[in-house]
């Protein structure tokens, strides 16, 4: 057997006891995450595991190298200073005396020789070790490393996790305090139902009283007590609530405000003055009501629940309803001129006979809507979603329809403003059967590549009709039903 091999032999003979201390250390890392269960000492004993198994192991590696490594160094010096001394016997034998026998002087020259063989193959062979060890110790340190570093991992991991359920901690607080603040400021704001119900009480007394008894709508109230009216709509402010889950409702709502508009309405009172005065019924709770020849003027109602309602022949000219929520409305004959509805939902609501000339529904949800007959003269659409809706005879006239989106919609026989207010549109799939434009070269603009989107020019036609007054009408048919 070689001296590397010895050497190499030796070395794993000791190898269990440097596996021992490893896994001493390892087993500690994994009794301390088990055992321990409380997080503010968990890290401490996990850092403290890595450290007991890093030094534990650094230990077992100085002794392996230091002993083996040393001794080998030792041994080579040794034979590095016998292989001086041979060579130098040699250099001396090179000066004997001529007295001295030849066979003497080649006996001794040959065990020097010898000598300095020997001596050169234990330098070589200490050599050879030396590395064999410095290899060994860059497996051993390799591994000390990777030791090293799933300790600090698992810490790194366990801080991690913490800090983790911490913030999850944190935020379940968080919420539960902002709900807690938002009950808190609902039950200070329903503090003026007290108010309310003083209000109330005073109109119906007013209503009571001599003279008032017989009347049953327009019933002006008197100007004190339509002070208190705005004075009480502008501090019943909107507010969160929770749901069955105890989850935070997206939207403010003002239950009181709906309350309070809906027995106005309901008790005839005349709303002009008290809207004038500047009463603020915006995002009021106010779905699934009837209403019947409600005069709601300039009437600030943004952002007002009347999801379901049901109106008929009520005025709501000039009034602002941005945000509004009227989806599956349904409206008959109702002033909706001059009115803003500004991403306004109207989905599925059923408009018929009703007026929206000049009003503004930028961005507003039509989706599904039913139009027929609808005056939307000068009406700003830009931007509205009216996918599927139903505009039959509606009349569109100089209406602004850049940017909306028309996907099959419904557009017979309806009266349509300039290719010029099309611009950006969406008209892939829209019915335009019958339906009246300002001019013949109304169809040369509006297929001008890239100018809309889904029109297919051909397809349509533009067909001239001949009018009592002499003047001519053009209107869009198929090449199949011109005469429709």
């Amino acid at each position: 057997m070689t001296e590397n091999n010895k050497n190499q032999s030796e070395f794993f003979k000791e190898l269990p006891s440097l596996v021992i201390g490893i896994g001493l250390g390892v087993l500690f890392t994994l009794i301390a995450y088990v055992i321990v269960s409380l997080d503010i000492i968990k890290g401490t004993i996990l850092a403290i595991s890595a450290l007991t198994l890093s030094v534990s192991t650094g230990a077992l590696v100085g002794y392996f190298v230091y002993r083996k490594g040393i001794a080998r160094i030792t041994s080579g010096e040794q034979n590095a200073s016998g292989l001086i001394s041979a060579i130098k016997d040699l250099w001396l034998i090179s000066k004997l005396d001529d007295k001295e026998s030849e066979e003497d002087r080649r006996r001794t020259i040959r065990e020097k020789i010898q000598s300095v063989e020997e001596q050169s193959k234990s330098i070589v062979k200490t050599i050879l070790a030396f590395i064999a060890s410095l290899r060994m110790f860059g497996w051993i340190a390799g591994l000390v490393a990777a030791c090293g570093s799933v300790a600090l991992f698992s810490a790194t991991y366990m801080q991690v996790q913490r800090l983790d359920s911490q913030i999850d901690l944190l935020t379940d607080q968080n919420k539960i305090v902002n709900v807690q603040n938002v009950l808190l400021e609902a039950e200070r704001r329903s503090s003026l139902n007290l108010e309310l119900t003083s209000v109330l009480e005073s109109i119906d007394n007013f209503l009571g009283s001599e003279g008032n008894s017989e009347k049953s709508e327009n019933i002006a109230l008197p100007s004190r007590l339509n002070g208190r009216i705005v004075a009480l709509s502008r501090a019943l402010r909107p507010y969160k609530t929770v749901d069955e889950d105890g989850v935070l409702e997206s939207n403010s709502r003002s239950p009181e405000r709906g309350h309070l508009l809906l027995a106005l309405l309901s008790a005839g009172v005349d709303m002009r003055p008290i809207l004038k005065l500047g009463a603020d019924f915006s995002n009021a709770d106010f779905n699934a009501v009837t209403l019947q020849r409600v005069i709601l003027p300039n009437a600030i109602l943004d952002g007002i629940d009347l999801r379901g309602i049901r109106a008929d022949e009520a005025a709501l000219n000039d009034s602002s309803l941005i945000n509004a929520n009227l989806s599956d409305a349904y409206f008959l004959r109702v002033d909706l001129s001059n009115a803003t509805l500004d991403n306004a939902n109207l989905a599925g609501s059923e408009f018929r006979e009703v007026s929206l000339s000049g009003a503004s529904l930028r961005g507003a949800s039509l989706e599904r809507i039913n139009l027929v007959n609808a005056n939307l003269e000068d009406a700003d659409l830009w931007n509205a979603k009216l996918i599927e809706a139903g505009l039959a005879n509606a009349n569109l006239g100089k209406a602004n329809l850049r940017s909306s989106n028309l996907s099959n919609a419904i557009l017979r026989k309806a009266q349509l403003p300039s290719a010029a207010n099309f611009s950006g549109a969406n008209l892939s799939g829209a019915d335009l059967q019958g339906a009246q434009v300002p001019d013949r070269e109304w169809m040369a603009q509006i297929s001008v590549k890239g100018f809309v989107t889904g029109f297919n020019e051909r397809k349509w036609n533009v067909q001239s009709f001949n009018e009592n007054d002499g003047s001519k009408e053009y209107r869009l048919y198929t090449d199949t039903d011109e005469n429709e």
